[in-house]
């Protein structure tokens, strides 16, 4: 039936009419049709219980009385009217359409929406069009499959643009539809910038900034996997193209950082983040000949810091001693990125002091007191009446990288997380 309630009758093609009559009872199933001008028109009551059909051909245009009786009382909604036509204007109300093709689109980008005639009482043809300021913008149209089709575009033009959208001559519900074309993205104008994209501590904020000014509308998304865990990351839309991020990891280790900007990495990403874990002083190792009594003779005045496992933080080491009697110097271990080593090859003998601190706070085994003898004989009988004091610091305690030293002397060194 059309909108108005008609049976739809083309001339000169055969109509049919099912009744199921399984509930009625026994009966006789009649029907009665007139044509335009009053006419009786010839009809077949056909088919077996439970389904009989009414058919019928209309030869001419115009309005048609359907008449169906069992037992010649009439049954529920007869008569019903048929109206005969070459063609019939669809229901368009259930031609539906819908994709981003419709609402927004980027220069230079293709883009598409879909339409669905399943839902229409007829056949028609679909016909698409994209108009605006700039001109109009050619349509590719595709039938997926039975019913359903795909509208492609590519505008090459930023603005404002109608799509319209009709099925048999007739718009669709929601035609035209407004698309805005932006500009288009170039994911490669934003920067990201900040400490936050090399290192971090856990428990301590993570920040960078990104910059998104030059690079049109778009989408930011941020995502930051662990070892074993993802971390999560906080987006502050600053409103003025610009963005704050924080980062708060759950496990220490190398994290890997991807920025994207409407799905496209950005400049740099993804980026490698070290985390490390809270500075822990106690986990620092402090040991080697330089920490050990000895000889003014060929006395090794080198020790080595080992910060594997106190987390990120900055090492401070201080030596008191003979003033100009020595000079610290401090450098990495260029085999283990964790250890630093400290040397400071005293010139007099004397009692030397030496502390140790892992982000301000001293390891346990500090300070340390260490006495260089003028003679041999001196060193052997301090040990022998000190024999508690013979190697003492073989291997002792944990540290992250920063130095000091002198007469008093003091050096730092930041470890990298």
């Amino acid at each position: 039936m059309d909108k108005d309630g008609h049976v739809m009758l083309h001339p000169n093609k055969k109509f049919s009419l099912p009744f199921d009559v399984s509930n009625a009872g026994p009966g006789q199933l009649k029907a009665k049709v007139c044509g335009p001008s009053g006419h009786v028109v010839p009809c077949q009551v056909e088919g077996n219980d439970p389904v009989k059909t009414i058919s019928f051909v209309p030869k001419t245009k115009g309005k048609y009385e359907i008449s169906v009786t069992l037992d010649d009382c009439p049954v529920p909604r007869s008569p019903l009217t048929g109206l005969a036509r070459d063609s019939f204007a669809p229901d368009v109300g259930h031609v539906t359409c819908q994709g981003p093709g419709l609402k927004e689109a980027r220069v230079r980008e293709e883009t598409s929406f879909t339409i669905d005639t399943s839902q229409a009482l007829t056949d028609g043809e679909i016909k698409v069009s994209i108009s605006g300021l700039h001109g109009d913008i050619e349509v590719h149209l595709v039938k997926e499959r039975e019913n359903a089709y795909r509208a492609t575009y590519t505008p090459y033009m930023q603005g404002m643009y109608l799509v319209h959208v009709a099925f048999a001559e007739r718009q669709v519900k929601g035609s035209p539809f407004k698309v805005v074309v932006y500009p288009s993205i170039n994911s490669q104008a934003v920067q990201a910038f900040g400490s936050g994209l090399k290192e971090g501590i856990i428990g301590q904020p993570i920040k960078f900034g990104v910059d998104a000014r030059s690079a049109g509308p778009g989408i930011l998304s941020c995502n930051c996997k662990g070892p074993k865990k993802p971390a999560d990351v906080e987006v502050t839309d600053n409103h003025d193209g610009t963005f704050s991020m924080n980062i708060r990891p759950k496990e220490p280790g190398k994290h890997v950082l991807e920025i994207k900007y409407d799905e496209e990495h950005i400049q740099g990403s993804p980026f490698i983040v070290r985390i490390s874990g809270p500075p822990d002083a106690s986990r620092v190792r402090v040991f080697g000949p330089g920490v050990e009594h000895g000889v003014l003779v060929g006395f090794q005045g080198t020790f080595i810091c080992d910060t594997k496992g106190a987390g990120a933080g900055q090492l401070k080491v201080r030596i008191h001693g003979p003033k100009g009697a020595f000079k610290v110097e401090m450098q990495r271990d260029s085999n283990k990125d964790r250890s630093i080593i400290v040397t400071y090859n005293p010139t007099e003998p004397g009692d030397y002091k030496i502390q140790v601190w892992w982000s301000d706070v001293e390891i346990p085994q500090s300070p340390f007191e260490v006495k260089v003898f003028g003679s041999q004989r001196e060193l052997e009988d301090f040990l022998l009446q000190y024999p508690s004091q013979r190697n003492r610091h073989r291997v002792t305690s944990v540290y992250e990288p920063s130095v000091n030293g002198g007469g008093s002397e003091e050096h730092a060194w930041k470890a990298d997380v």
